[in-house]
């Protein structure tokens, strides 16, 4: 079994106790943007605003807000972790994930799978990441293959455009019901489909 950390360097949690942005170990208020809501036709309020208009957005362009992150990295790393999947991705500057993916593939020597969280909207495309690391393909999951797989589907209509077929994950999922005596039970399977590079 390998074992992929959920990394979320965008932002913080929203909880009450937490609102002073004075708790958070290692950072200080200024290490946060001002509090506003996300207009995703603008790419300077994706990279700026609070997700939901509630999570504190930390300013990655401190540097102190840097060095907790890559500690946090290098923490991870020393626990063993054999990748990483970059939460809310396009919401950091692709050349300060860049740095981040760069620091891994040094502390590990190229052995994780990293891969980042990328949900196309105006001003963002996968396309702006996917030479960096992997990147989570909605677009396939949310249309292709609910086209195939979904009641009345047909594999013959699964088709969509890839930019960069190496570097693009899907998630896929599906459900089998069975008995047990006259109980249905829902089984559910989550996979993710990945073309990971050859190094």
């Amino acid at each position: 079994m390998k074992v992929i950390a959920d990394v979320v360097f965008n932002h913080v949690s929203s909880m009450d106790e937490y609102k002073g942005l004075d708790k958070f170990p290692g950072l200080a208020p200024a290490d946060f943007h001002g509090q506003c809501g996300i207009d995703y036709s603008k790419r300077d309020s994706v990279l700026n605003c609070w997700l939901g208009g509630d999570l504190p957005d930390l300013d990655q362009s401190r540097p102190g807000v840097q060095d907790v992150q890559k500690a946090h990295i290098r923490k991870l790393l020393s626990l063993g972790i054999d990748g990483f999947r970059f939460d809310a991705a396009k919401h950091i500057d692709a050349a300060l994930v860049k740095d981040y993916i760069d620091l891994i593939d040094r502390e590990s020597n190229g052995r994780t799978w990293n891969y980042l969280e990328v949900i196309e909207d105006d001003g963002t495309q996968a396309t702006d990441y996917n030479s960096i690391a992997a990147v989570t393909d909605f677009v396939l999951y949310k249309e292709s293959l609910r086209k195939a797989f979904g009641f009345g589907g047909d594999l013959r209509s699964s088709s969509a455009e890839i930019t960069t077929p190496c570097r693009r994950i899907t998630r896929t999922a599906s459900s089998a019901a069975t008995t047990a005596g006259r109980t249905p039970i829902l089984r559910r399977h989550t996979s993710w489909l990945a073309n990971r590079e050859s190094r």
